[in-house]
């Protein structure tokens, strides 16, 4: 199932990726889903279907909040190389990790270790997250790197239906259909309504 989302050198990566979390999860306590059609599923899946939308805007630095052992971050780096990703997390410990996964899978990502709120290396063409799953909050933490063409990337176990409490940002919503994972899952996209509205053609 994983050959219709990833090339045959991209799944190389994710097995290597796969087998560095095995190693650490031993002594470090990296993250719950260790079987590997679960990982393959929950975290890999769960972030390639997110890829055909991502692919089609127009990003050159993008950052992962939160990122933690690298979901979603390491994998978007490995299928959309041409953007320089920033992977952002407050524990030393995975950015430790996600160091070795950078230099073992030759990536190219850079790592931060603090809290969004002071991170200001970059002006970001899209924010990405699946750690924080409610917009307003994000909006507010994210606000050092808000411009007019910025473009945020919420991957959701639900649609959201409320109304944001952010005025000049509007959002629409895509529903994901991904096999084997028995639970909702959204691709929220927010935009500043003076910046450009994301069209999608997946024809």
């Amino acid at each position: 199932m994983i050959n219709s989302y990833l090339s045959v050198e991209q799944i190389k990566l994710v097995d290597r990726y796969y087998t560095l979390i095995l190693d650490w999860n031993k002594t470090h306590n990296l993250t719950r889903i260790v079987d590997k059609s679960d990982f393959i599923i929950r975290n890999v899946i769960d972030t390639a279907v997110i890829y055909p939308y991502l692919s089609q805007l127009d990003v050159k630095d993008a950052i992962d909040v939160g990122t933690g052992a690298g979901i979603p971050g390491v994998i978007l780096a490995i299928m959309m190389p041409a953007v320089h990703w920033h992977l952002v997390d407050a524990s030393l410990k995975r950015i430790t990790f996600l160091e070795e996964v950078k230099y073992e899978l030759n990536l190219d990502i850079s790592l931060h270790h603090c809290r969004i709120e002071d991170f200001d290396q970059v002006k970001p063409d899209l924010l990405v997250t699946r750690a924080v799953s409610d917009p307003d909050m994000f909006l507010r933490i994210t606000k050092n790197h808000h411009h007019d063409d910025l473009i945020i990337a919420m991957m959701r176990s639900k649609m959201w239906h409320k109304p944001l409490n952010h005025s000049n940002w509007l959002h629409k919503q895509i529903e994901l259909n991904i096999p084997d994972l028995k639970i909702d899952r959204s691709l929220m996209l927010l935009y500043q309504n003076t910046g450009a509205i994301p069209e999608f053609s997946l024809e």
